[in-house]
């Protein structure tokens, strides 16, 4: 439907070929990788349960720890900022603590 429309997935740079190369369906899929957020409010408890699951996960290899700043997220009223987030850091996992 795309070529109908004129819409091609032809990338005119080296960093967009990259990008479109890595988004391709693979043979061996990347490792499943996670990230951890911070939400409006969370309670100390729920920090410490995020350091400890990222800990686990690996440290930094399969999950990204998101504790430095709070995200004002609600992902079941709003789900743009995790997808955006999932994309960034090409995650199919995700934690929100919210309080």
């Amino acid at each position: 439907m795309a070529q109908s429309l004129g819409i091609s997935k032809v990338a005119k740079s080296h960093k967009g070929r990259k990008v479109l190369e890595s988004r391709k369906p693979k043979v061996v899929e990347n490792p499943k990788t996670s990230f951890l957020m911070k939400g409006r409010k969370s309670s100390d408890t729920l920090n410490k349960l995020m350091r400890e699951i990222h800990q686990l996960r690996g440290g930094e290899g399969p999950s990204h720890l998101l504790l430095h700043k709070t995200h004002d997220v609600m992902p079941f009223e709003d789900v743009t900022l995790v997808e955006k987030t999932s994309q960034k850091y090409d995650s199919s996992l995700f934690v929100v603590a919210t309080h």
